[in-house]
């Protein structure tokens, strides 16, 4: 129990003026560690206590406090950890408690954060338009109006060195985002009004709550840069996984001279005429020589190995190259290695994150909730996002990414979040790449 002391009028002492009132018929009783009964028939009734605010009731009490003790009265002092304190700093379960509620409202893994779907006025036609019309940007740019002005100016970009190539790509991206912006505007510029009144279509908003909770464009931003690197493990894991299981059934089979119409395939991928079926055949041990049993598994095994090898090369051929693939080249050595690299930067960093932003998570995504639940069109535009990048071998890691872009997106209603994202990413890919290659590493074996 809380001790408490009586101030009433027997105590032989000159207390301060506000003191003076327990001579009244409403006592007032101060509790040592900072509580105090109410001194209003309003605050006493049942005779509950009523807890001061940290802060400058606890100032006032132990003021007071000192004051009698100055008077010779026995009070013994504050504990630590009592009421007035933990007001002050809090308990630390209540700190502990706090902190789990801030977890909790995380949600992470609560579909009904991201299940609201936008208010779509148009039509699957504009939809398959506006697509079309970045299709048309990207071809068309790249594929025939830039290689036609050069070629008008007498310029082959055939011959460009690696700088020229980055100025040049530089150059096709920024048209490409520019006229796909352009195609998209005047697609949609008709439900300017519908889009004003629902208020969450194409928001670029750095103001908006950067860091909150439920929808803070940066936080979840970062959490999203996170996942990214989680997911995309996961499933390269797994498709490693697979491959090995793959490479060893090949082993196997060859080892037992059975050749699969697998391994005939490769041979006849990379130029080689299909061999027949005993030609890696393991003989019975041999009694032809000294050694000779061991040379003939010693061969035998390095006619496996070879098959093998030969085998999962094809396999990776046949995926096509990476989307990393045609940047390796424009990286290299040289004196404006820093350039390009900025160049490549900007490219990769700033012009591609809003492009395909805008395209795939703001306008494909947001559009096929008309028809699909939210969740389904990051799935759907995911899939057409690493599909657009055509690059069979990263397909299953771009989809990954574009879910997780999706998500993060559907849950803060900010292409600041996706887009954020998207640069890290990619900036970080390619920041790594130049780093290894500076060093002598083997990008195409890493």
């Amino acid at each position: 129990a809380m001790a408490s002391i009586s101030i009433v009028a027997s105590v032989g002492v000159s207390v301060p003026r506000r003191a003076t009132r327990v001579t009244r018929t409403w006592r007032t009783r101060f509790d040592v560690d900072g509580c105090r009964r109410a001194s209003s028939p309003a605050k006493a009734r049942g005779g509950r206590l009523a807890l001061r605010a940290a802060g400058g009731g606890v100032d006032e009490d132990e003021k007071l406090k000192s004051f009698l003790r100055r008077k010779g009265v026995p009070i013994p002092p504050s504990q630590p950890g009592s009421i007035a304190e933990r007001a002050a700093k809090g308990t630390p379960s209540a700190e502990a408690s706090s902190r789990g509620d801030d977890i909790a409202e995380l949600r992470f893994f609560d579909l009904d954060t991201v299940r609201e779907r936008w208010e779509v006025p148009w039509g699957g036609w504009r939809v398959f338009f506006g697509l079309s019309g970045w299709t048309a940007s990207f071809v068309l740019t790249a594929g025939v109006v830039a290689p036609v002005l050069l070629a008008l100016n007498g310029v082959d970009p055939r011959t460009f060195d690696p700088s020229q190539k980055t100025e040049y790509l530089l150059a096709i991206q920024a048209a490409e985002t520019g006229i796909t912006f352009g195609v998209l505007w005047l697609l949609l510029r008709g439900y300017r009004d519908d889009m004003d009144a629902a208020g969450d279509w194409f928001v670029i908003d750095p103001g908006r709550d950067a860091f909150g909770v439920e929808k803070g464009w940066l936080r979840w931003a970062l959490y999203g840069y996170v996942a990214v690197f989680v997911s995309i493990a996961v499933v390269a894991t797994l498709f490693n996984v697979g491959e090995f299981a793959l490479d060893a059934f090949n082993a196997r089979n060859s080892r037992a001279g059975t050749p699969t119409e697998a391994v005939e395939a490769t041979h006849r991928r990379i130029g080689e005429p299909a061999r027949d079926a005993g030609e890696f055949a393991v003989d019975g041990p041999k009694t032809g020589g000294p050694g000779g049993a061991t040379g003939d598994a010693t061969d035998a095994n390095a006619a496996v190995r070879e098959r093998v090898l030969a085998q999962n090369a094809a396999r990776r051929s046949a995926d096509g190259p990476g989307t990393i693939d045609a940047v390796l080249p424009l990286i290299g050595g040289g004196d404006d290695q820093g350039t390009r690299l900025l160049s490549l930067l900007a490219v990769t960093s700033v012009f591609a994150p809003a492009l395909e932003e805008v395209v795939f998570r703001g306008f494909l995504m947001a559009s096929l909730t008309r028809w699909l639940p939210t969740p389904g069109a990051v799935l759907f535009s995911s899939v057409v996002f690493a599909g657009a990048h055509l690059s069979a071998r990263d397909f299953p890691q771009l989809v990954c990414l574009g879910m997780v872009l999706g998500f993060s997106y559907a849950r803060t209603r900010n292409l600041l979040t996706p887009m954020t994202i998207h640069a890290m990413w990619n900036s970080g890919v390619l920041v790594v790449i130049s780093v290894l290659m500076a060093t002598g590493r083997d990008i195409p074996g890493l």
